[in-house]
């Protein structure tokens, strides 16, 4: 667990389609449109109040891409002359890639690291993961350093960070998604710094489109379909357009490990206890401290002191199957306090990949006032909900069972050892109780059940008066998640259910009852004995008494008001002066409920045994804390393009494009963002740009008022060996703002020599001072052992207990530079028209500091939950040729370093990670004589089912064999569907 800290969003490939490259994804669009009248046009990045048909001539069938430009900008209207470098992919494009999900196929981009999605849930603390959804993370950069647009204008949020869930997002209608890599906070808002994602919907579609496919994993798991149907339709002798859509989709959870041999494998890092490396990667790790049916992990005397070297530790619990008692437990090699290789310790598992349904329904309206001015209003409603297992509930070390003598569960034979010893004359070996490290695999697994609904009104106008054009909006949001953890241990009722003696009448019955938890007046149930030695012991009564379900619900409200004005008041030498200026008012407000036991302190009055956990809340895991915050932030911009140059001896065009942004947030003061930068073409064809700029982001609600949560593990100290700890996790009131510094350079060719073929270099330099974060527990922990005092000082360590902290803090700075290629040709090869694209991303740098301890570089890290490989890159071409199409792609993800902070042979025997190819490939049929053109299409994702390599990481003591943030967990996945419109 390496980096939560920085969460999920974002969107990439950083190609500037301002240059010459956008002139071929236009003709790729173009292509497309032709053949399925599916419209998937690169376009304009900027708020639809100043370019509102850009798009407009989508719903025909017939516009002239020639028209469309990107710019990355509120004022240019040329998109060549973008300082900043722009992304643009079709909607058909990611379709062919990943048909089940548009934020599928944009993961597999370069610029997309770290994403949260259903192959990662679980993976990571469910208050940065996602739980599921998916949001996207540029640059790994974090969610909420990203703004994300629906027709550019901020998409409800999901989440306490205000991010989006693209799962709510009306997908069968998006065109493209268009996307800002870098200076983006002056112009469109003070939260943009990592860039800007502007999901561009078909708004003038006209008549039906229609979309049904189904999917299964070649293992026979991990099952989807989806049906969607958009449609859209003029009124009022045109003046109007209405517009429709609704989807929904389902896909299974996948929990099975059989036919996955890498999971099967039992993959962990361990500490090496046979000389060598501190640590070593290892398979077939199993737990030395629990074992399926229970294992004697101490044995106490009655006074509770324990016995060192017990002989009874050497036994493990039957299976109640086959009668029960003692069985030797089977030592494994390599042996340390929690974990072995080998031998008869349990394994613990979670689903590979979450299950997910999703529905949304979108609606718009606009209206013609005037021929300058119309008035539009829209609607959407998203819901989804996540189900999957996180781990099986388990018992040991500080939270073992006590189990004490007399215990009429106790198997015979072991009940007379103890008699036995309890009766000679050495009372020093006497047997008071003894402890029982135990992985519940009988109990039902604790599962999460993450349900989230959305939705936004929103209306607004747009108006043209000569040469300026004004737009203005004002939209209300909410969103409501309720998180739920089922099958969730009680503490108190655990520890009174496993102590339990023999009443008068026979009867076997709970020694003491549990204190009642939670608000005066509220009555536990009665105390039901839990039988825990051996696998299948425990009875349902038994389990429906010591599980419960906590539950947390969010509530987040935005409301937003907008308006932006733009227009060319003069001209110099060289052309028109754009200039654009705007203000935006912006609230934001949370809460969480949460149920009552998670709010209650433990109370172990009157039981025995379970008594040392300590901390707010009942739950073994999760706990959340009740939370309430609110922010208002008002911001105002300017922002001008200036041509300086044009057809001249120096060179073919110069433009200067600045921006300055102020935003006041009532927690955090007044900020200031800009940026500057220019495009200079010396010769036609060749484009040179730069842009520096200014980045602030103040803390979100999340980051401030955070969802508290308590949750428990092991870190591995200095020397190799493993400690269990109690985390608590929040937000920070007294966070300040953190400040980035962006530059950006780079170059766009479209040499006249080589007809369809387009190159674009990107450099990128991005430095975040006071970055706002979490450490993980490991994180904090590492720090702590290097010397850093804000990181001792969220670490307590008592004779009983290890407590960290892992609430969001400003570290001392993060910084990411690297450089982004993208290479293009399209052309007519035997009789059918052939593209082929190239994205390339490299890494050159990814630090980061927190105060007090040195620099951790994890450039190149591709292990322990983190995602900063240093080449990632995607080479797809598609060739038509009438109704037959043929999609190719290939995914590489290169070879890394385990651990940034590991020294091979040194502190691990082995610190690489190989590299990883995959395929993807889609074949479809287009029936051409048939006026609605419906489509065929196979998809196989992963074709030559290629495996995770594994890089095995820890949630606790249970251990995942490979980064899910990265690698395909899945295997081969084949897609089938069709689609058509009318």
């Amino acid at each position: 667990m390496r980096h939560h800290w920085l969460t999920t969003a974002s969107v990439g490939a950083l190609v500037s389609l301002a240059s010459p490259m956008h002139a071929d994804a236009q003709e790729a669009a173009t292509a497309a449109d032709t053949q399925a009248e599916a419209r998937t046009p690169d376009q304009v990045l900027q708020p639809v109040e100043e370019a509102p048909e850009t798009a407009a001539s989508s719903s025909a069938g017939t516009a002239d891409l020639s028209d469309i430009i990107v710019t990355g900008s509120r004022v240019l209207r040329d998109g060549g002359a973008s300082p900043t470098p722009v992304t643009v992919v079709a909607a058909e494009q990611l379709q062919l890639a990943a048909p089940g999900n548009v934020a599928d196929g944009l993961n597999q981009l370069p610029a997309f690291r770290g994403s949260s999605r259903p192959q990662t849930a679980g993976a990571i603390n469910l208050a940065t993961s996602g739980g599921g959804g998916n949001f996207l993370n540029l640059r790994n950069l974090g969610v909420q350093r990203t703004l994300t647009l629906l027709d550019g204008r901020r998409a409800p949020p999901s989440a306490t960070t205000g991010a989006t869930d693209v799962n709510l997002l009306p997908q069968l209608l998006i065109q493209r998604v268009d996307t800002v890599t870098g200076g983006a906070s002056a112009a469109y808002g003070s939260d943009a710094v990592a860039g800007v994602v502007n999901f561009v919907l078909d708004r003038n579609l006209t008549g039906l489109r229609t979309e049904v496919q189904a999917g299964i994993s070649t293992r026979g798991d991990g099952g989807s379909q989806k049906v969607a149907l958009a449609g859209g339709t003029s009124f009022a002798d045109g003046r109007g357009h209405l517009l429709l859509s609704g989807e929904y989709a389902n896909s299974d959870p996948i929990e099975r490990y059989e036919g996955r041999d890498w999971a099967l494998l039992g993959a962990g890092i361990i500490p090496n206890t046979a000389g060598g490396a501190t640590q070593i990667r290892a398979t077939n790790v199993n737990l030395n401290i629990a074992a399926n049916g229970g294992r004697i992990v101490t044995v106490r005397r009655p006074n509770g002191t324990a016995i060192a070297g017990d002989p009874l530790t050497n036994f493990e619990f039957a299976n109640a199957a086959s009668g029960g008692g003692l069985d030797p437990f089977v030592a494994g090699t390599n042996r340390s306090a929690q974990f072995q290789q080998g031998g008869d310790g349990a394994r613990q598992s979670t689903s590979i990949s979450g299950g997910l349904q999703r529905s949304n329904f979108f609606g718009r309206a606009s209206y013609e006032l005037a021929d300058n001015v119309t008035v539009f209003a829209e609607g959407i409603y998203g819901r989804s909900r996540s189900r999957f297992k996180i781990l099986p509930s388990f018992n040991y070390n500080a939270t073992a069972y006590q189990i004490y003598n007399g215990n009429p569960f106790i198997p015979a034979d072991l009940q007379r050892i103890i008699d036995t010893r309890n009766s000679d004359a050495d009372t020093t070996n006497d047997i008071g109780s003894f402890a029982v490290g135990r992985l519940n695999s009988d109990f039902p697994p604790i599962t999460a059940d993450i349900l989230t609904r959305t939705w936004r009104g929103l209306g607004g106008f747009e108006a043209t008066f000569g040469d300026w054009e004004v737009g203005g909006y004002f939209s209300h949001a909410e969103s409501r998640v309720r998180q739920a953890y089922h099958n969730n241990p009680i503490y108190s009722r655990v520890a009174a259910a496993a102590d339990v003696v023999r009443a008068a009448d026979g009867s076997i019955t709970c020694r003491a009852q549990p204190v009642p938890q939670g608000p005066v007046g509220v009555v536990s149930p009665p105390c039901v004995p839990l039988n825990i030695l051996g696998s299948g012991s425990p009875s349902q009564a038994a389990l429906g008494y010591v599980l419960g379900t906590n539950v947390s619900d969010l509530t987040y409200k935005q409301d937003v008001a907008a308006i932006n004005i733009s227009g060319t008041p003069f001209a110099t030498w060289a052309g028109d002066v754009s200039i654009g200026f705007g203000a935006e008012a912006r609230q934001e407000s949370a809460a969480v409920t949460v149920d009552a036991l998670s709010t209650a302190v433990p109370n172990f009055t009157g039981v025995r045994g379970l008594n040392v956990t300590g901390g707010t809340g009942n739950y073994q895991i999760g706990n959340a804390q009740p939370i309430a915050g609110r922010n208002t932030v008002r911001e105002a911009y300017v922002e001008a393009a200036v041509p300086l140059l044009k057809e001249s001896a120096i060179g073919h065009a110069l433009d200067i494009n600045g921006a300055v942004r102020y935003a006041d947030y009532d927690r955090g003061g007044g900020v200031t963002t800009w940026k500057i930068g220019g495009v200079y073409e010396p010769v036609e064809g060749v484009r040179l740009r730069a842009t520096r700029s200014r980045d602030i982001r103040a803390a979100n609600i999340g980051e401030l008022f955070g969802v508290g949560s308590q949750n428990q593990g092991t870190v591995i100290q200095p020397n190799g060996t493993t400690i269990s700890y109690i985390s608590y996790s929040g937000g920070n009131p007294d966070l300040v703002p953190e400040t980035a510094d962006t530059f950006t350079a780079g170059i766009a060719l479209q040499p006249r020599a080589l007809p369809g073929f387009t190159a674009t270099v990107d450099y990128y330099n991005i430095e975040i001072g006071g970055v706002i974060g979490s450490l993980t527990a490991q994180q904090t922990y590492d720090q702590c052992a290097a010397g850093s005092a804000l990181a001792c000082s969220n670490v307590v360590a008592t004779p009983t207990r290890l407590t960290i902290s892992t609430r969001q803090l400003n570290l001392n700075r993060l910084e990411t530079r690297g450089v982004d290629v993208e290479l293009g040709w399209r052309g007519d090869v035997a009789g059918g028209q052939l593209s082929t694209r190239l994205l390339l991303g490299y890494l050159d740098k990814y630090v980061l500091s927190v105060p007090g301890a040195a620099p951790i570089d994890y450039t190149g890290e591709v292990g322990q939950l983190n995602a900063n490989p240093k080449w990632t890159g995607v080479f797809s071409v598609n060739y038509d040729n009438g109704p037959i199409g043929l999609f190719v792609q290939e995914r590489y993800i290169h070879k890394g370093v385990y651990n940034s902070t590991l020294v091979e042979g040194v502190t691990v025997n082995d610190n690489s990670v190989p590299a990883r190819w995959y395929t993807d490939a889609t074949i479809r049929f287009t029936l051409e004589d048939n006026a609605s053109k419906p489509q065929l299409f196979v998809t196989a994702n992963n074709l030559f089912d290629r495996d995770p390599p594994i890089a095995p990481y820890a949630l606790g003591t249970i251990f995942r064999a490979t980064n899910p943030l990265l690698y395909d967990v899945v295997g081969r996945y084949v897609t089938a569907g069709f689609r058509f419109r009318f």
